[in-house]
């Protein structure tokens, strides 16, 4: 009877001590209202904590005897929010409710583009496809031109220039070619205006047309703080048919707030030509062994020629250079062995130099700011007497 009152007695004290337990309960959720599962919530200063479930809802179980009756701080955390704290006075028993609103921690967020309106926003919560390219890889470059110096840069994108002319146009595919003879250059938005990357075409091939200057070798590179090449058809449905071929979206550089700074930056870069192809040396022009004015197969040997001066026809039409110091008459025989190929070569072609000095000036403070942005750029193309 003895140990029968003594397991009662015990069973009490049980049931008592786990009435007088204290806790806090509540929900944590983002500013939107989603719930946040698994964010942790800890009592500072102790070991004692809880993490939320799928819900939100959470639980924090109060050991007697450790913060009970007392204020204590609940801390809610949870990965890219803001953490939030809340004073909470624990009961010696019963349950308080605290809830949780968290707001994104937008210093912590890393994964930042540029949507079609030049907006930045998480990359996580896009659903286009796009691509960013730091305006320091293309700076390195040391391209004369904002829109070559993007090639190389991003996935999927084909940048190559229109010929060798310095400052000539660029052809820009992003999404491959999607017309037989029109253009495929894609959509060039600059802090929300749309500008012309386009080229001209003297004749009826889109292969042999004329250079032009593009309007995106305006801007320079240095005065760039981002560029997002966006490719997916959603990213481009802002700007309807014209963005078919993809769309660029660059933005500029705006002053910082804060003591005045300056900079000063100097390119210098030389350019060759890709390839040389070999030239033969051994036949001169003519046809089926002999020399003469046709070029359309082997002429003749030249290691058999006489060798002196040759000669010419000066009753015939002859050419004089505008500045009146080379004249070339019809030639009837060829005595000379001299074939000029490289000397020839010599007088169309160069090595390119490139140099470009750029100074900016920025600052300003809560109110303003202030950026002055000076460049000037030089290039001499690998032809003779092309320059940009």
């Amino acid at each position: 009877m003895k140990s029968t009152y003594k397991l009662i007695f015990a069973m009490m004290l049980l049931s008592g001590a786990i009435i007088a337990q204290s806790s806090v309960s509540g929900t944590v959720t983002d500013n939107n209202g989603d719930p946040l599962a698994g964010a942790n919530l800890v009592v500072d200063g102790t070991s004692i904590g809880a993490a939320a479930g799928a819900d939100g809802s959470y639980r924090i179980d109060i050991p007697s005897g450790t913060v009970s009756g007392q204020t204590v701080t609940v801390t809610a955390s949870y990965i890219g929010h803001e953490s939030q704290s809340t004073p909470v006075g624990i009961p010696e028993s019963g349950n308080v409710t605290v809830n949780f609103s968290l707001t994104i921690d937008a210093i912590g967020l890393k994964a930042v583009s540029v949507t079609a309106l030049g907006f930045e926003t998480n990359r996580d919560k896009q659903g286009s496809t796009s691509v960013s390219v730091t305006p320091a890889d293309m700076t390195r470059s040391g391209e004369a031109t904002l829109a070559n110096s993007l090639a190389a840069k991003a996935s999927s994108v084909i940048v190559n220039s229109v010929s060798g002319d310095a400052g000539a146009g660029t052809s820009i595919k992003i999404r491959g070619y999607n017309t037989i003879s029109g253009s495929s250059q894609p959509l060039i938005i600059v802090d929300g205006m749309p500008i012309n990357n386009s080229q001209n075409y003297s004749g009826s091939s889109r292969f042999g047309g004329s250079s032009q200057q593009s309007r995106m070798n305006d801007l320079n590179a240095n005065d760039i703080k981002s560029v997002e090449v966006l490719k997916g058809a959603s990213a481009a449905a802002l700007w309807g048919s014209r963005a078919a071929n993809g769309v660029i979206v660059i933005r500029t550089k705006d002053g910082a707030a804060g003591s005045m700074k300056m900079s000063y930056k100097r390119t210098h870069s030389f350019d060759e030509i890709h390839e040389r192809l070999p030239m033969q040396t051994t036949y001169g022009q003519g046809r089926n062994g002999k020399w003469g004015t046709s070029a359309e197969s082997w002429g003749d040997k030249i290691a058999d020629r006489s060798g002196g001066q040759d000669e010419y026809n000066k009753d015939k039409p002859y050419f004089v250079s505008e500045d009146g110091t080379f004249t070339q008459y019809t030639i009837t025989k060829k005595n000379s062995k001299d074939t000029f190929v490289d000397k020839n070569f010599d007088q169309a072609f160069q090595t390119g130099t490139y140099v470009q000095d750029d100074f900016q000036v920025s600052g300003g403070d809560a109110m303003k700011t202030y950026l002055f942005s000076y460049g000037r750029l030089r290039q001499d193309g690998i032809i003779r007497n092309s320059y940009y």
